[in-house]
Formats: structure tokens, sequence, C-alpha cells
């Protein structure tokens, strides 16, 4: 199943994909629940929507969501009937990310590459923002200036800011944006971050549900089983496109978190109290995605530079290095990632002899 789009031209609670759920009863997920690969795709509406709904009934939305809940109750689903966490904290869409100040700057950049998307040519900067680095590459067919999408990135909530350091691990794209995605909005995984123009911090925010929920079932398997539970003991649909497959559903709930989080701790609270056991499991995604690399230890020893770094089992370890911090990319110190083992691990860097200055950082995949 691919990961998500989101239809730029309207709110995500349009994207319905009410033929093929309501020729179905039973639980609140009631297809797709084959495992994820870690690169997917999303054209959500291809596969679900019918064109009538895609082109938005001449039904008012009230009549919709009436029929809607009405074929529900007809075939009988465990779906609640209580009202959307979508709808809920729609108004907080207004002024959304006002108070963030931290601006992004360029550090390096533009440089030639062709992209991961289909080898696309393109340009890569890359960006610092509120102490991270990360990187952006814009398709060469796409007229967007690389200054026109600070604005959105900046919008998002900080807490989310680690998902752009993820998809610029290594040889990833970073923030990437095309011309066109065949007809979505954006792909998510924890391997890239792909969008259009025309999408927002919104929808980069329900892909960081995405970023983040991959990243985290790496050594977590069972979390999206979790997720599953904790939507049905909760009672409440997130959103009708979120009903639709359980990682859907999670990614509506980042977007509403990121809402919530942005509004400030009553907000918080009010989410909290609907969906508790939502609010709990993305909570702990949250902070576990935001927990950076532990240095346990550093020193040189012989004139040889050693890191020992406490580490999470499945994932992957190296060490960067840079002359300075004025500005330019992060280079590896060996080309050769070290496996986690849940334990600590030691890393060297092998140059010799050392120079009179150099900075580290360590980076996990």
């Amino acid at each position: 199943m691919p990961d998500c789009c989101h239809d730029p031209a309207g709110p995500l609670s349009w994207k319905v994909p009410l033929l093929r759920f309501f020729r179905r009863s039973g639980p609140l997920f009631p297809a797709l629940r084959a495992p994820l690969s870690r690169s997917h795709a999303c054209h959500p509406g291809k596969q679900f929507l019918s064109r009538a709904v895609l082109s938005r009934p001449a039904l008012s939305r009230r009549a919709l969501l009436a029929w809607a809940w009405g074929g529900l109750l007809l075939l009988g689903t465990a779906l609640p009937l209580r009202a959307d966490l979508v709808g809920t904290f729609s108004s907080l869409r207004t002024g959304y990310g006002s108070r963030n100040t931290d601006k992004a700057t360029i550090v390096s950049g533009p440089v030639a590459v062709n992209m991961l998307r289909f080898a696309s040519p393109g340009k890569a900067w890359w960006l610092s923002m509120g102490g991270i680095q990360f990187k952006v590459t814009i398709e060469d067919t796409l007229a967007l200036a690389i200054n026109s999408t600070f604005s959105r990135l900046q919008q998002l909530t900080p807490v989310y800011r680690r998902a752009f350091l993820i998809v610029s691990e290594g040889t990833k794209d970073g923030v990437a944006f095309y011309s066109t995605l065949g007809g979505a909005a954006a792909h998510g995984s924890q391997d890239y971050l792909n969008l259009i123009s025309a999408a927002d911090a919104f929808v980069i925010s329900h892909e960081v549900g995405h970023i983040f929920e991959q990243r985290t079932r790496v050594t977590d398997t069972t979390v999206l089983d979790r997720w599953e539970v904790a939507a049905q003991q909760d009672n409440i649909s997130v959103s009708n496109y979120g009903n639709t497959v359980r990682h859907e559903d999670l990614a509506e709930f980042a977007y509403v978190y990121a809402l919530c989080v942005d509004a400030g701790q009553a907000r918080l609270n009010e989410l909290q109290a609907l969906s508790p056991r939502r609010f709990a499991l993305w909570k702990m995604m949250v902070e576990f995605n935001n927990t950076p690399p532990e240095v346990t230890d550093f020193r040189i020893i012989n004139g040889t530079p050693r890191f020992v770094i406490r580490t999470i089992a499945g994932y992957r370890y190296r060490v960067l290095y840079q002359a300075g911090l004025a500005g330019g990319s992060w280079s590896p110190v060996n080309q050769t990632w070290a496996d986690g083992t849940g334990g600590n691990i030691t890393l060297t860097d092998p140059v010799l002899p050392l120079p009179a200055q150099r900075f580290y950082r360590v980076e996990l995949q």
C-alpha cells in the first residue's frame, strides 16, 4: 500500500475512500493490512475513490457525512459516531507556526544532482535551521526558488524537524521538491520526503507521521499493530482518510498532534483526553525519533580520536567530520557503517596526522 498523498486543493477530510470502505463491514481498518516496505509512493484515491468523490459531489459536506455515517450504520461496522479529530481541531490551522522564531538559512549549494525519483536532474542545498542542518533538493523542471521553500519548513512544529534529518541521511535527497508526483501532493517514508510546490506545512506534518512511524518500526515491529488496537479502544475517528488503513490513521493523527503542539498545552490536553491511547503511542514515537545518538566517551589515544557510542539494535552508525562550521557538507571519516548492537560500539577517525582542528557529529540510519 502506498504511504500517502494529499490533494492540495482542499482539506484533508475530503479524501474519503467511500465506495471501497462502505462495501465492507467489520473493524476500523477493513483492508490493506500487509506490512509496508521501506519505500512507498502514494496515490490515495486512485485505488479507493470514485471519480465522483474525487471531484467533490454536489452534496453539502453535512449531507455527505450524513450519507456516509448512514452507510456505515447500515453495514453494521464498528466505526464510532463521535466527531473526527481533524474536524475538532481544524480551527488551529489559522496562525499555525507563527510563533516559531527559527529561520532557515543556506549553508551551501546549489550543487547539480540526479534526484532519486527517476534520476531527475536537480539542484541540492544544505540548510540550517534551529541548530540542525538538512538537505533540500529541487527538480530542474520546477520553477521554484530555494528561498520560496523556507516558510513552510519554518512553520513546521520544531519537534517534527528531526524528519528533515532522517531524509537527509547518506545519499537521500532531503526535502525534495518535484514538478509532479503523478497526481499526489507528497510521498513520505524514512527514505524520502517528496513534495510538489503546493504542498504546505500541514501536508508535511502528515508525512512526518510516516517518517517517524517507519523509523520507529525498525526497532519496534509491533508499533502498527499496537496503533490499530489504540485506535479501536479510543473509539474516535481521526478523519475519513485515516479510516482507510492504520498507517494513514497514524499520519492523520500526527497532523492533528502538530496543530495541538503549536496551539499550546491546553489543546494538547484536549487531544489526549479525546484519544488517550493514540496520544501516548504517538508521543513515544516523537520522543524516540528526537533522541540523538549518545556519545558516552570521547578521547584521543595515540593521536587517534575514539568515540564510544551507545547504540540501538537495528540502526547503523558512522562518524562525520567538518574542518569548520562556516558551511559545507559533512563527510564520513569512514565509508563503512557500523551496526548497532544495543550496547556500546567504538568508532575511530583514522586520519593521520590529526589536523589542528576538526568537528565531529554522529549519524545514524
